[in-house]
């Protein structure tokens, strides 16, 4: 499943086509406010049975992608299952890499917006690394 937690309509509305293509995505939900995201995700992490992959963007309104990483750091059963890709704008600075490090389940961080090659190298990676655990 891919959560992709972004207020940019547009930038969704073509990953959204993306995902609908994609063989490897079961499911793609979107969310354009964080708290949204949240309340969805909350009593799910401690069933969540199959990888999900969660791309935030890092400088959402209200609550961001460092306060969104904060949020999921106390949460005991998401060590393999929750996934989290950092987006954004710009490369972090040294301050950001070094507080970056201190989350596990941030697997990439993807300097732009997502776009059909970065789905399908990441998408690809990840479906490997999936069926390589199950086996």
């Amino acid at each position: 499943m891919f959560i992709v937690i972004n207020n940019n309509k547009i930038s969704n509305f073509f990953l959204a086509q993306h995902i609908e293509k994609s063989q490897n995505i079961s499911k793609g939900l979107f969310f354009e406010n964080t708290e949204d995201a949240c309340d969805y995700l909350t009593p799910l992490h401690t069933i969540i049975s199959k990888p999900v992959y969660i791309f935030i963007n890092k400088d959402m309104p209200h609550i961001n992608g460092w306060e969104f990483l904060e949020r999921y750091a106390f949460v005991e059963n998401n060590n393999y299952n929750i996934h989290i890709v950092l987006m954004t704008k710009n490369e972090l600075d040294i301050e950001e890499e070094i507080k970056i490090n201190n989350y596990p389940n941030v697997i990439a961080r993807n300097i732009s917006e997502i776009d059909n090659l970065f789905i399908d190298d990441f998408v690809s990676k990840m479906h490997k690394s999936f069926l390589l655990k199950t086996v």
